[in-house]
């Protein structure tokens, strides 16, 4: 809720925010991550490393580099080494855009990427065994990419790859996939010949491997090819694979079997570009007998919300309101790109007019958010079962001071039992008074409840709480400064 403004000088920011709306991409595993870059005059300037989680959640989507609009002509995105130890980008290339206007419409196709969309892939396999003739291994033991007709030929089209990308085949069984090797030129042999799977005989010049010893039939199978990074993020096929067959048929031998296009497998999306502007929030706890836990801040879209009252909290604001815990929250809303940025304090706040050790009953935070965006913050009511203080998407204005309440809501994710043994021993620590049996580590799971978030009652002094805890009004006065525009 706001409550006031007033006039403010802010300074001129340098700074643009860059939002990357991007389907497609995948978990790259320990040891890489993916980086974004904008090309300022002429050169590549860092926007942030992310990661991408199991699940497909990004770690982040918003950053802020230093640069005016009119400077930034394109962005590409690269996977990098982590640790890095080059502050330029590598050769691996993953999509590229460039900027007309704000947005950057970012492809593969793109010049400064891998210069194709894959369109043009086309090819075919037969199944043989050539290097276990000898020992009379079923032609069904062996898949190669090459056109018997032909002499034998190549039987791939592929568009030629840049420095940072080399094509990998595959076969995918029941037991993952496995690799029949790498190879640049899909006219010549791959990096491993018939592979370590071969048998005595020889083998043809063109991408393949034979599975001999130990036997194994392909016959149900997927045949696959990839186009995988240098180096190579991980022992499975990358999430480009421009030729699938899903299931290899027993067609009889050296009889070629078609791949299809698999071009939804190719990542794409936007960069978009705004200004960024440079905010300063302070939060003041104003309950005399509720000390709150770290905040999490966040400025974002209106199409984003932390919390509604009337609906069901989330797994995130359970978290907070139960234990403290905003570490899922702020890994949630970054990932998100309605989202500019969110943050965990990382101080809890004693009640109003009190110190407790280098804790006091203000905190601060500098924030970066767009032009329209809006702020939302949550933080535990440390004496409560699942209290928590909320602001939801107050509206951030341009050159003046804010002021804003912060209210007391009711997560429904626990009953208020008020018990000393289902709240967080914090409330010893930083509240009023000490309750009995603490420290008690507030594990009862006995009390979890499936309740609309509500505004919370308050104290009803029916178990270890007391009136000393209660509060009474706006829980929290959140003041915003514009510091650059």
């Amino acid at each position: 809720m706001a409550i006031g403004a007033g006039s403010a000088a802010a300074a001129r920011s340098s700074k643009l925010v860059v939002t990357l709306d991007i389907q497609g991409l995948e978990a790259l595993g320990d040891g890489f991550a993916y980086e974004g870059w904008a090309i300022v005059d002429g050169q590549p300037v860092s926007t942030g490393t992310f990661t991408i989680d199991d699940n497909g959640r990004f770690s982040q989507t918003s950053f802020i580099f230093e640069a005016r609009p009119r400077q930034v002509s394109d962005f590409v995105l690269t996977i990098e080494p982590v640790p890095d130890p080059d502050p330029a980008p590598s050769a691996v290339h993953v999509l590229g855009g460039s900027f007309y206007g704000r947005q950057a419409s970012l492809a593969t196709s793109h010049p400064a990427a891998l210069g194709t969309d894959f369109s043009t892939a086309a090819g075919t396999y037969i199944l043989n065994a050539p290097s276990g003739a000898s020992l009379g291994i079923p032609y069904t033991h062996g898949i190669w990419w090459l056109n018997p007709a032909a002499g034998p030929g190549p039987s791939l089209t592929l568009p030629t790859l840049p420095s940072g990308w080399i094509y990998e085949g595959w076969v995918v069984g029941p037991n993952g996939p496995i690799s029949t090797g790498t190879f640049a030129d899909p006219t010549m042999i791959d990096s491993d010949g018939a592979g370590v799977t071969a048998g005595p005989d020889g083998w043809p010049p063109f991408p393949g491997q034979d599975f001999v010893n130990p036997p194994q039939s392909l016959v149900g199978y997927t045949a696959v090819i990839s186009v995988e990074p240098v180096p190579d993020n991980s022992p499975a096929p990358f999430v480009i694979k421009p030729l699938v067959d899903g299931n290899i048929d027993d067609v009889g031998a050296g009889v070629p079997q078609e791949m299809v296009q698999n071009l939804g497998s190719v990542p794409s999306g936007t960069a978009t570009l705004a200004k960024a502007r440079l905010y300063r929030v302070t939060i003041q706890n104003m309950a005399e007998g509720q000390p709150l836990s770290p905040p999490v801040v966040a400025t974002h879209r209106g199409a984003a919300s932390l919390f509604a009252e009337g609906s069901h909290a989330s797994p995130e604001i359970e978290a907070i309101a139960e234990n403290g815990d905003a570490s899922g929250a702020v890994s949630l809303l970054n990932g998100l790109t309605a989202v500019t940025s969110a943050v965990n304090i990382g101080q809890p706040l004693t009640p109003h007019g009190t110190v407790v050790g280098d804790f006091t009953d203000t905190v601060s935070v500098e924030i970066y958010a767009r032009p329209g965006d809006r702020l939302s913050l949550a933080s535990m009511l440390i004496c409560t079962n699942d209290g928590f203080a909320g602001l939801d998407s107050a509206r951030l204005a341009r050159s003046r001071v804010q002021s804003f309440y912060a209210y007391a809501f009711d997560a429904g994710t626990e009953a208020n039992t008020e018990l000393s043994s289902d709240i967080v021993d914090g409330c010893s620590a930083l509240g009023p008074v000490v309750l009995n049996g603490d420290p008690n580590g507030n594990e009862n799971t006995a009390v979890n409840t499936q309740e609309l978030i509500t505004t919370h009652p308050g104290i009803a002094g029916s178990g270890d709480l007391l009136a000393a805890h209660n509060w009474h009004g706006p829980i929290a006065l959140v003041t915003v400064e514009l510091l650059e525009h």
